[in-house]
């Protein structure tokens, strides 16, 4: 009898224990979130975990370049980061999707730094870090994916356009067009 007793207690206490941990988790869900404007702790973000995942559809940034041969015009605007194929081994060992969600990440920071540049401050812009790393981005793709390195006088240009989730890419709006710069 006293082992029944033993482990029906046991048992209580565990479920009481689930019980306390269910309404902690429902009661911080419900509190507002405060949010944060300080550049630093903005960059630290991923250090605290935030469970609000799905609550709502953001608009996500979405890179393009086209490419001048020559002096010939520019071509179609093309997307830039291409999406990887889902292999199963990709759940144990996934370097290329790890290196694809460090370039959103990047876009997502330049559309960041984007939003604190003063008004006729455009021209720093250009030369900030962020900046500068979407460049490289872009030209290492158009490198990697054409041979437009052996044309003479070739020349790129990248833009970044903010789409809403679920949407298509042509509902979005540009939100930075870069100058022309040499391949």
């Amino acid at each position: 009898m006293t082992a029944n007793y033993i482990v029906n207690a046991s048992t209580l206490n565990l479920v009481l224990i689930f019980a306390l941990y269910f309404a902690a988790i429902v009661f911080l869900s419900t509190l507002r979130i405060k949010y944060v404007s300080s550049r630093k702790v903005y960059l630290f973000r991923s250090l605290f975990p935030s469970w609000r995942f799905f609550e709502d559809l953001s608009e996500l940034p979405v890179l393009y370049h086209r490419v001048r041969k020559g002096t010939k015009d520019f071509g179609d605007w093309m997307p830039s980061l291409k999406p990887l194929e889902r292999k199963f081994s990709s759940v144990l060992l996934n370097p290329g999707g790890n290196r694809l969600l460090a370039y959103y990440g990047l876009l997502q920071q330049v559309e960041n730094d984007m939003q604190s540049v003063e008004d006729g401050a455009e021209h720093k812009f250009s030369n900030s870090v962020s900046y500068l790393l979407l460049e490289r981005l872009v030209r290492e793709q158009i490198l990697l994916s054409c041979s437009h390195a052996e044309e003479k006088n070739a020349a790129f240009q990248f833009k970044l356009r903010s789409v809403l989730q679920g949407e298509s890419v042509e509902s979005g709006q540009d939100i930075l067009v870069s100058l022309e710069h040499d391949l």
